[in-house]
């Protein structure tokens, strides 16, 4: 017997149904300044997911920018500038 749309869409609808889907993330406050942790966990997950995300983008530029091309040579550099 399959659930009909209506019947998900109620049970998703419910507070207790999104607390069970998302209380990895949006957990019970056990302190009075845990608002304020979770403020800052948040804070640095999206700064991450935004540099994630730009380097994903960047990434195609510079494959394209320096794939390798026929007639063109390697140019080799020696001695190490690092000493």
């Amino acid at each position: 017997m399959t659930p009909s749309i209506r019947t998900i869409g109620s049970f998703l609808r419910t507070s207790s149904a999104q607390e069970r889907c998302f209380s990895v993330l949006a957990s019970r406050k056990a302190s009075s300044f845990a608002g304020r942790v979770d403020s800052i966990f948040y804070l640095i997950y999206f700064i991450v997911t935004a540099w994630f995300i730009l380097v994903l983008g960047v990434l195609p530029v510079f494959l394209f920018l320096y794939r390798r091309r026929e007639g063109r040579r390697v140019s080799y550099v020696s001695g190490n500038t690092l000493r």
